[in-house]
């Protein structure tokens, strides 16, 4: 798995998402990546690391959640429509 994506932007995700509604964290965490965060909690996962990177398909899969459980398709982008 090549990994292409700071953590900067997963940090940012899940940062979002604690402020917003915390409860969200485990649906949006679950089963994200298996083969990286096979030992971790999905609470505080290894993605919260500014030093550590990600695969896009990983970075893609955070963005879809995030705007299914958000209800909005710009939610990454920071609109509040």
């Amino acid at each position: 798995m090549e990994r292409h994506n700071s953590c900067i932007n997963t940090k940012a995700v899940i940062d979002y998402v604690e402020e917003r509604d915390p409860s969200l964290l485990t649906p949006l965490l679950e089963d994200l990546d298996p083969r990286t965060e096979r030992d971790r909690g999905p609470e505080r996962p290894s993605s919260v690391n500014a030093n550590n990177w990600v695969s896009t398909d990983v970075l893609i899969r955070l963005y879809d959640r995030l705007k299914k459980l958000f209800k909005n398709d710009n939610v990454v982008f920071g609109n509040r429509v």
